[in-house]
């Protein structure tokens, strides 16, 4: 299993980038399938945690801002259940967050990608429209899916 760790300032742009990253699979792949989401709409906003099966592989979506501890027991719960081949997280590199992920993966083979947002003052469409393109792409041509 491979977790791709978003790291993010304290910006709104850490949840619009995952979003859009979101519906480039949904689009790219419009054969794959939901396996849990912790909203009752199926497209996510704010804090959520959104299971997808796209071509057999398994991709969980993790956003929010918790604390360690709430983290911890969130992200171990979510691999637990759903045995993710990809988790992808979009948390605060400052967090607590980050600290939990790098603790539950301690012990494991898991690799961990830290891609930072692209940020201006001004939240700019454009630049996590990117940012989800590039996220996308890696994850693509690093075979993942």
């Amino acid at each position: 299993m491979r977790i791709t760790n978003e790291i993010y300032k304290a910006i709104p742009s850490k949840s619009t980038t995952i979003v859009q990253l979101i519906h480039l699979f949904m689009d790219a792949y419009p054969t794959y399938k939901y396996r849990f989401t912790s909203q009752e709409n199926e497209m996510p906003s704010n804090d959520f945690t959104l299971v997808l099966e796209i071509k057999g592989t398994v991709i969980a979506f993790e956003n929010h801002s918790y604390s360690r501890k709430e983290s911890e027991i969130r992200i171990q719960s979510l691999l637990n259940q759903h045995n993710p081949h990809l988790l992808i997280c979009a948390c605060e590199a400052a967090g607590e967050s980050v600290d939990a992920i790098i603790h539950i993966t301690a012990s494991k083979s898991y690799e961990i990608l830290k891609m930072p947002v692209y940020y201006s003052k001004n939240s700019n469409p454009f630049l996590h429209r990117s940012k989800a393109e590039q996220l996308k792409e890696v994850i693509t041509k690093m075979q993942l899916i």
